[in-house]
């Protein structure tokens, strides 16, 4: 849209104007200037999330709610004062959330094969008696013959010559490529393991001579700012200009991310040669720029599964030479992170049949073993990772990770409470619905409990005065939290029955549950089961293993041989599209109490 005599825009109460006024909606011109409003819906308008009270000046009659407009909605047709309701200033330079992401690893039988290696080469000069050509003396030093570039063909005869013909290859094996011959110094090769998620974005830097993890960095996904989830993102994209602002969005966190952790450990991008991604299938999409929108249309297919590309074909800030390596996508919405996932719990290897749920936004679930594999995935939301909880957070410091009545909260590191991570969540309502606290749907059935108060005309469960709290803000749960986290539950526990149906098989046929995810190491699983969230079989069979995606993506780092068990994963799983049997929404709405309509499931 032009915009024609119009040249500010007043923002209250954050006493700001905006003069550069760009983009077809109000909220597209907030967006461009850093305001995020709520956009649960990718800008349809439907969940009315974005509103704003027009003070002076005209906006679009069609974006009228009430005494509001939506901003999705509304043109600006004159210089206008507007009063954010509900906002939240994104500062893309500090959109960093923690500079210490918790990863462990067993390295017991480990194996150090790094995919990008770098190896000392000292070649015999050319002679009267040894005249092949550059490239041919390189590759018989070597013990396979590697591609090379043609930029790299152009600076080879400077680099071995100037270096008396004693030079470092750095060889990329995933690839079968020569990336550089570096002179004879002692620079290290580094490499980043990236986990794309709809909610949050996580890394990892490696040191791939060693496999020590020696940095690592994590921060929101800001395309939030289009929708909270991957469906209400593709909407977005279909707007003028939304691929390309959902690309830039993301473009923006990896790379910042990507800075962080060079800035942190004075290391040069150019010492980065291996980038490790997994991601969903929309994710992936939208990093390559795609058009992602068959994803959510009948017969549900994506563009592609997998690609290969330079990471500095898509803006990455990294060695120009570095190959971004990506895990193969198995269906429209269960994506490479859940590849990733099997790959670093192993459950393709083993002949015990074992459960994963990935409690992430979109919720994806797999059984099997190492001969077949089932896969599906359903809407669960970003509530256990803190999106849509109004004092919800990940697993950082501070976060409120358990929870009794009688001994109160338990935070992550015993810092100061900051909100309230996912395991916490699932302790809090349990132990509250256990103590007769709240009924079967969630709702507040005591009122003479001091920590039960009102915030705006909502019941909510007091658990930290603000003076005491390590953000400044009182700490609760109230019950639009509590539904949308039931609703959580139920959308997994409701994916669990679906694959143990279509497998044929029962509960108890179950040898392990694996969960991965955000929500804290604390996870208390008998809490879960009393929730309605897992399913009620013997509490030795659980095991929580954090962030699995995150993990996999590295380990494919520092393994080239992994990649024999991703062609293998590939060939033995297949994907469920549940969203279209109808037997899962029955199963949906059963399970929207605590712990479940049915109580003959749960013996707790």
């Amino acid at each position: 849209m032009k915009y024609k005599n119009i040249n500010k825009i007043n923002i209250y109460p954050l006493n700001l104007t905006i003069d550069n006024i760009q983009g077809e909606s109000l909220m597209d011109i907030l967006l461009h200037n850093n305001i995020q409003l709520p956009n649960n819906c990718g800008s349809r308008g439907s969940c009315r999330k974005c509103t704003v009270k027009l003070i002076n000046g005209e906006l679009s009659s069609k974006a009228k709610y009430k005494e509001y407009y939506l901003a999705c909605k509304a043109q600006v047709l004159s210089d206008v004062d507007i009063e954010l309701v509900k906002y939240k200033l994104i500062h893309k330079n500090n959109n960093i959330i923690s500079k210490n992401i918790p990863f462990k690893l067993d390295k017991e039988g480990f194996e150090l094969k790094p995919i990008v290696e770098k190896k000392d080469l000292v070649l015999s000069p050319p002679s009267e008696d040894d005249k092949i050509s550059d490239q041919e003396r390189v590759a018989s030093t070597l013990d396979v013959e590697y591609c090379l570039s043609l930029n790299l063909l152009r600076k080879l005869p400077e680099k071995l010559r100037g270096n008396n013909w004693h030079v470092k290859a750095i060889i990329d094996h995933n690839n079968n490529e020569l990336l550089n011959i570096t002179g004879n110094n002692t620079n290290k090769v580094y490499g980043l393991a990236v986990d794309i998620g709809t909610t949050t974005i996580n890394t990892l830097l490696v040191d791939m001579q060693s496999s020590e993890v020696i940095d690592s960095a994590s921060c929101y996904n800001s395309q939030i700012a289009c929708g909270t989830d991957v469906i209400s993102r593709i909407v977005y994209s279909k707007k003028n200009n939304g691929l390309e602002k959902l690309n830039s969005l993301l473009l923006d966190d990896l790379n910042n991310l990507i800075n962080s952790v060079l800035k942190n450990k004075n290391i040069d991008k150019k010492q980065i040669y291996a980038v490790s991604i997994a991601a969903n299938t929309t994710m992936m999409h939208l990093l390559a720029k795609i058009n992602p929108e068959s994803i959510r249309f009948a017969p549900y297919v994506p563009v592609f599964s997998e690609f290969r590309t330079k990471a500095s074909e898509l803006k990455l800030n990294v060695n120009k030479h570095t190959n971004l390596i990506s895990f193969p996508c198995v269906g429209s919405y269960v994506g490479g992170d859940i590849v990733s996932d099997i790959l670093a719990c192993g459950m393709c290897k083993d002949e015990e049949i074992k459960l994963l749920i990935d409690l992430g936004t979109n919720g994806e679930i797999v059984l099997g073993n190492s001969d077949w594999l089932m896969a599906c995935a359903c809407s669960a939301g970003p509530a256990f990772e803190g999106a849509g909880i109004k004092c919800g957070t990940r697993a950082i410091d501070g976060a409120i990770e358990g929870f009794s009545i009688k001994d109160g909260f338990k935070t992550v590191n015993n810092s100061k409470p900051v909100g309230i991570c996912g395991s916490g969540m699932i302790e809090i309502i349990s132990e509250l619905f256990d103590a007769g606290v709240l009924d079967r749907q969630g709702k507040f059935k005591v009122t003479n409990d001091k920590n039960i108060i009102e915030k705006k005309n909502k019941k909510a469960y007091l658990l930290c005065n603000k003076d005491d709290s390590g953000c400044g803000e009182s700490i609760f749960i109230n019950e639009q939290d509590i539904e949308n986290i039931i609703r959580t539950k139920g959308a997994i526990f409701s994916g669990v029955q679906s694959l143990i149906d279509y497998a044929g098989i029962g509960f108890d046929d179950i040898d392990e549950v694996i969960i991965a995810g955000g929500l804290g190491e604390s996870i208390n699983f008998e809490k879960a089961v009393k929730l309605g969230l897992f399913p009620d079989i013997s509490g030795n069979k659980f095991k929580y293993l954090g962030n699995l995606a995150l993990k996999g993506a590295y380990l494919r780092l520092i393994n080239k041989d992994l990649q024999e068990d991703i062609e293998h994963i590939k060939k033995i799983i297949n994907y469920f599209d549940i969203s279209e049997d109808t037997e899962y929404m029955n199963r949906f709405i059963s399970s929207l109490f605590i712990p479940h309509t049915d109580l003959n499931l749960f013996s707790i």
